[in-house]
């Protein structure tokens, strides 16, 4: 009798031993998880693997070109970007700009040069006010595209009561320049406006966007031509000693 109850107990825990090492293989149980259970971390494990990886993401820091195309004439751009602060050069030509705009997205201030001239200027800002309209539909599809050696992912703002809409193809998430730059220009152009509808958009930079009539006519275009990261000295944003204050 005595023997078989040990040979059940027996069997009892090499079934039970043969469980656990079943479920450890199955679950994937290992000890990379239970130091994250010692932690007392309350995020899902998969969650806050994907924090850390996000805010490991540094912002950018490099020049961007661009083109923008309307219907009647073609003008290039180029930013120069540095943290906070962002320099737009306008239509460049044998790689000198006519005019500069620098943008100190802390400060939010706006300063001008005129290079023919050698005068700068401030510009006075006016106050972002978001778009809360619900004239507005955003669709954020699944469609995908390279543009300039980015993976771009395509948004659609369509306004029916302006007979507009704009596909953005977007690249991000470390792009958060981006943003606080429209925002600080504040300039009526639908690009600007309709891409600051888009709700979660921090961190995204539009690689090209196309504005078109609901009868899908093209009336106006910018696209990214050229990106490049690289580490931009604090005097591309200095003004030139040469340069005088313009006041009226």
């Amino acid at each position: 009798m005595k023997s078989r109850i040990y040979i059940i107990t027996t069997i009892s825990v090499i079934t039970a031993l043969f469980a656990f090492v079943l479920l450890t293989n199955v679950s994937g149980f290992n000890k990379e998880v239970k130091e994250i259970v010692k932690t007392g971390t309350k995020f899902d494990t998969k969650k806050s693997i994907f924090l850390n990886i996000e805010s490991n993401i540094e912002s950018f820091e490099g020049i961007i070109e661009l083109m923008e195309k309307r219907s009647f004439d073609t003008v290039s751009f180029q930013l120069t970007i540095k943290k906070n602060i962002v320099k737009l050069d306008k239509q460049l030509i044998n790689g000198k700009p006519e005019e500069s705009l620098i943008f100190d997205l802390d400060k939010e201030l706006i300063t001008a040069l005129h290079h023919n001239k050698k005068m700068y200027c401030n510009i006075p800002v006016t106050d972002y006010n978001r778009n809360v309209s619900s004239d507005y539909k955003i669709v954020k599809t699944n469609n995908t595209k390279v543009i300039s050696g980015f993976t771009c992912s395509q948004w659609r703002v369509k306004n029916n009561l302006k007979n507009t809409e704009i596909t953005f193809w977007v690249t991000g998430k470390k792009f958060d320049f981006y943003q606080k730059f429209i925002q600080l220009w504040n300039k009526t152009d639908n690009c600007y406006q309709y891409f600051l509808t888009i709700p979660e958009a921090n961190g995204y930079l539009p690689m090209q966007q196309i504005e078109r009539t609901l009868l899908r006519d093209i009336k106006y275009s910018i696209i990214v031509s050229k990106i490049v990261e690289k580490r931009i000295d604090n005097s591309q944003f200095e003004i030139p000693k040469t340069y005088t204050l313009y006041s009226n």
